[in-house]
């Protein structure tokens, strides 16, 4: 597990836009900001709140679990209120985000880089998704929705991924791990 001296209240965050297969920020996992790269990839045509519940309480491959639509609805409130149009919920990037919530638990890293090397842009190619421009935020420890959007907004590399222009889908994924979650999500054109 993480480093168990830090309080599960404590923010582990890092934003990631990635671009031409740079990450934006290291891979420490105390690292609570990092940058962000704005520029987009060439693409890839691949043709509630309620309690801590486990991955098991709904489908994988999709977005209505009660904790992702509510992540959803934070980040289109956002999005509004910035006069910014609503992401679509997405499925692949929901299994993209799920499964590297999972593995972060599973392998005990932190990190926008798989232990065993994928990038961002591999996972979401892995899941099929259509894309010329992704990015992705990480999370470890927040106990619901709202703080977890609350701890991406107060960041300026995590506000600028839920507040990109060009990004018109979200895929959510959560993870309890020893009583901790591991909050991701990717988002895409």
């Amino acid at each position: 597990m993480l480093d168990l001296q830090k309080t599960h209240l404590q923010i582990l965050l890092c934003a990631l836009v990635f671009s031409l297969g740079a990450t934006a920020c290291g891979d420490d996992d105390t690292d609570t900001t990092g940058d962000n790269i704005t520029e987009a990839d060439a693409g890839h045509d691949a043709g509630g709140d309620a309690g801590d519940q486990d991955v098991a309480d709904a489908e994988e491959d999709t977005c209505l679990t009660k904790r992702a639509a509510r992540v959803l609805e934070l980040t289109n409130e956002a999005r509004a209120a910035e006069g910014l149009g609503a992401l679509e919920c997405d499925p692949g990037l929901t299994e993209s985000a799920q499964l590297h919530a999972k593995d972060m638990c599973d392998l005990d890293y932190f990190s926008h880089t798989s232990a065993d090397g994928r990038t961002l842009k591999e996972r979401v190619n892995a899941a099929n998704v259509q894309w010329r421009m992704i990015g992705e935020n990480i999370a470890y420890g927040q106990s619901n929705a709202a703080e977890v959007h609350q701890a991406w907004m107060d960041s300026p590399g995590h506000r600028e991924n839920i507040l990109t222009e060009g990004f018109g889908r979200l895929g959510v994924g959560y993870y309890l791990c020893d009583g901790y979650p591991y909050w991701v999500q990717n988002f895409a054109d």
